[in-house]
């Protein structure tokens, strides 16, 4: 065991650590793993990446997140799991701008996923399989298992191994800060009336648009972003609505 310990605590030396403060890149907001337990509407076996939580890149939808890191092998995740700790995503269930994710390292030494994910009372929150312990490794606290990070809308890490107790109260105040909505930025995403559906209602808005009449939209049908309404918004929104 103090072998296996030693050789955790180099593997955290290995990887950029995030301190308090720092901003995560978007290189390692692109690092990808796959769901094993469902949850934050993931279902098991789908692919996640931190990005899809940041409202810059996802189209506006900012989100507070916070990371367990937990190792299936080592008898202090599982005591912190089966505490408040593991139950604290529950009191935020109906935030849409919350999430709670635990980045599992080593499943089935001996815990699977499906077994960790079912403690405690009332199940836990989205797992994914850190492969490699990357995600632990960038969030990590003093090379330990387990390590916990809550990151601002920014993807800027607010704090380290908040107390759970805690998180009532900094949560809360972190969603205060999370900008409005943009209600165009569906428009990037083929939705030019904003009605939740892309059809040929909203070619044929672009196309007025482009013909003059611009009061048929609240928003600029530029879907591409590139400051300009014309031919190739058109056809964009064509491919989006054949595919």
């Amino acid at each position: 065991m103090r072998f296996l310990l030693t050789f955790i605590l180099l593997l955290g030396l290995l990887y950029s650590n995030y301190d308090e403060g720092e901003f995560v890149s978007e290189e390692d907001q692109n690092i990808t793993m796959t769901t094993c337990y469902a949850g934050n509407d993931y279902e098991v076996d789908d692919p996640w990446k931190l990005s899809d939580w940041n409202g810059t890149l996802n189209g506006g939808h900012y989100n507070i997140v916070y990371i367990e890191m937990a190792a299936s092998w080592w008898g202090p995740c599982y005591t912190k799991h089966n505490s408040q700790a593991g139950q604290v995503h529950h009191f935020f269930e109906d935030y849409d701008n919350v999430k709670f994710l635990i980045a599992f390292s080593d499943p089935n030494q001996p815990y699977t996923c499906r077994e960790w994910g079912e403690m405690p009372d009332g199940g836990a929150s989205q797992m994914i399989t850190d492969q490699g312990s990357v995600i632990w490794g960038l969030f990590q606290s003093g090379g330990a298992f387990p390590s916990s990070a809550l990151l601002n809308h920014e993807m800027m890490v607010y704090d380290k191994n908040p107390s759970p107790f805690a998180l009532d109260d900094i949560i809360p105040e972190l969603i205060e800060f999370i900008p409005d909505p943009d209600p165009c930025s569906g428009v990037m995403y083929g939705d030019i009336n904003l009605d939740g559906i892309i059809n040929i209602t909203d070619a044929i808005l672009t196309i007025q648009y482009i013909l003059g009449n611009e009061t048929l939209t609240d928003c600029i049908p530029d879907v591409n972003q590139d400051g300009i309404v014309n031919v190739s918004d058109v056809v964009i929104l064509i491919d989006f609505i054949l595919n």
